[in-house]
């Protein structure tokens, strides 16, 4: 309405289509640790990272290492689920199970990145920061781990 200057909604009249809702699936605490350990470092990261903050994707794909103070032991995510959209970043306490596994940073791959999680993949987008589960060592972007 706002694009094409509209006074009213064209489509108000049309019935919403149905919409048969399935519970999520949340695996059990014993295949969490299954996969922990079955998976590459930089997966366990991201996941441990998941589990310990109740990060949203986009928060994790997006951590940099400013966002990390091992000093404080803290953590910033940042969200734009904010009244008008804009950027903004809070800093959590970190656990030490957290904390122990960041402080791989120093002796990762891509040291010049400032993002935690990298693709270290043999694909194009190899070295660069993920976005997606397709980043993630193959078995676990196929559920396979």
């Amino acid at each position: 309405m706002k694009i094409y200057d509209l006074d009213k909604n064209p489509v108000i009249k049309i019935d919403p289509f149905s919409l048969d809702r399935k519970p999520k699936y949340t695996p059990p605490e014993k295949d969490i640790l299954k996969i922990l350990v079955a998976i590459s470092r930089a997966d366990r990261v991201f996941l441990l990272c998941y589990l310990h903050t109740a990060a949203r994707r986009s928060e994790i794909f997006n951590l940099k290492r400013d966002d990390v103070n091992f000093e404080k032991n803290e953590i910033r995510l940042w969200t734009r689920k904010t009244r008008d959209g804009s950027l903004e970043g809070e800093w959590l306490p970190m656990n030490d199970i957290l904390s122990r596994e960041l402080f791989w940073w120093d002796n990762r791959k891509f040291k010049e990145s400032p993002f935690v999680s990298i693709d270290d993949q043999p694909d194009p987008h190899y070295g660069k920061p993920i976005k997606s589960a397709a980043g993630f060592s193959p078995a676990y972007a196929k559920g396979q781990a």
